[in-house]
């Protein structure tokens, strides 16, 4: 999986799932680059797929979940 940081700030997310499986690890993206996540190929089988996520806020805390539908 594939994460684009278009934005100034590094994004340090605390929870990524794919299917509502977490993929774990600690993964953050700098700055305007790009970020590889490796997921297990059971959870990358081909149809429609949802993502969830939540970055890490300035106060250190989750922030709020977000939810995308891939293809």
């Amino acid at each position: 999986m594939t994460v684009k940081n278009n934005s100034p700030l590094y994004m340090n997310f605390s929870q990524v799932s794919l299917n509502g499986k977490n993929i774990s690890g600690a993964w953050f993206a700098a700055p305007f680059s790009t970020l590889k996540i490796p997921v297990q190929s059971s959870l990358s089988a081909t149809g429609k797929k949802e993502i969830t996520w939540s970055v890490i806020n300035d106060y250190g805390m989750s922030g709020k979940k977000y939810t995308a539908i891939i293809q």
